[in-house]
Parts: structure tokens; C-alpha cells; sequence
């Protein structure tokens, strides 16, 4: 039963790389393209917000595999490990990293909010960052306890 757990967890890992390969990979380079045809004064901050999204989707898709390393890990009973302490903190450092850049795009959504009138998107993009903030307070939190497991077995 716990290998089917682990598995679960690997195929939702996966699929969770999905949706940002699909964005970068399709559906930006046609909104590029209607972009480009357009003269709305929402493209320029759309541009910069999608340009945004191509530079998170590389520490996105690390992190996601680091988190399939400690799946492996934990697969494996290797649960305190100098290899998912290494990979907690990779991802600890990548969810900041992405936080800090969805930091970035919030003056691009406030704008685009205040020109449409949606205060929602602020909120959005607010959530967005406080999520990806919380998934790094909590890995930092994961790589202690490895860490103090790790100096306790020594």
C-alpha cells in the first residue's frame, strides 16, 4: 500500500509539469502572435507577465524534480538522507526564487487590475506568491529536521 502512495505522488509530480509545459510550449506563442497583432494597452504588461512565467517555469520544473528524487528517496527508506536534505534545500531556495519573481510582477498585475478594474488579480497574484512562499518556509522547515536527524544517527 505504501508503494501506491509513493507512485500516486510521483504521477501527480508529473502531472503537475504539465500545465506550465503546455503555457510555454502552446499557448504563449499564439498569444504572442494575437499579441503582436493587437493594439490594446494591456500587451505590454501581458508580454512582460508571460516573459515572467517563461523564467519561473525553470526553477518550477527543477523543483519538481527534486521533489521526484525525495520520492525516490522515500521509495527507497532513505528517508533521512545527505540526498533529500540536498534536494529539500534546492527546492527551499527554488520556491523563494519564485516568490521573489512573482514579487516582481505584482506593479504588472496592479496595473492591469487598475486599467480593467479587477482588484481580484491583485488578490491572485497575491495568493500565488504567498503559496509559493509557504511551499519554501515548509521545505526549509523539512531540511532542519533532516538535518537534525542526520547530526543525531552521527
Amino acid at each position: 500500500m505504501k508503494d501506491f502512495h509513493v507512485t500516486y505522488l510521483k504521477i501527480t509530480t508529473i502531472l503537475a509539469g504539465l500545465p506550465i509545459l503546455y503555457l510555454c510550449l502552446y499557448q504563449f506563442p499564439v498569444l504572442f502572435i494575437a499579441g503582436m497583432e493587437s493594439d490594446s494597452v494591456y500587451i505590454p504588461y501581458l508580454f512582460v507577465l508571460m516573459i515572467s512565467i517563461y523564467i519561473i517555469a525553470f526553477p518550477y520544473i527543477f523543483a519538481l524534480i527534486e521533489t521526484f528524487k525525495i520520492l525516490l528517496n522515500i521509495q527507497k527508506e532513505k528517508y533521512f538522507s545527505k540526498s533529500t536534505e540536498k534536494s529539500l534545500k534546492n527546492i527551499c531556495g527554488l520556491a523563494y526564487l519564485i516568490a521573489f519573481i512573482l514579487f516582481l510582477d505584482l506593479p504588472f498585475i496592479y496595473r492591469i487590475a487598475n486599467m480593467d478594474d479587477a482588484p481580484g488579480l491583485i488578490v491572485i497574484g497575491l495568493f500565488f506568491m504567498m503559496f509559493t512562499l509557504s511551499i519554501g518556509v515548509f521545505a526549509g522547515l523539512l531540511k532542519r529536521i533532516v538535518t537534525k536527524q542526520l547530526q543525531q544517527d552521527e
